[in-house]
């Protein structure tokens, strides 16, 4: 492959790598913004889910908190690797 090609090759993939770490953040602080509408939060100290997030929506926010964590992840590795593969 001529160095060219592959040098736009990884700032594409530098790019991508950029927008999924910010489409994580974004899932992330929704997820974290809709959990806070349904928590309550007492004077003693103790936290409590309404009755409207009780089942499947507990599950729907963890599974959202996993991809979160997973585009972030998978953003800062990508970027590592075509930053290191730029300054070549």
């Amino acid at each position: 492959m001529k160095a060219g090609k592959a040098r736009e090759l990884y700032k594409s993939e530098y790019m991508i790598s950029i927008a999924a770490l910010v489409l994580g953040i974004l899932f992330l602080a929704l997820t974290l913004f809709i959990l806070y509408n349904f928590l309550s939060f007492t004077s003693s100290g103790s936290i409590t889910i309404s009755k409207n997030m009780a089942g499947y929506m507990l599950s729907e926010m963890t599974a959202l908190i996993v991809v979160s964590a997973l585009l972030i992840a998978l953003g800062l590795i990508f970027i590592y690797r075509s930053r290191r593969e730029l300054r070549r």
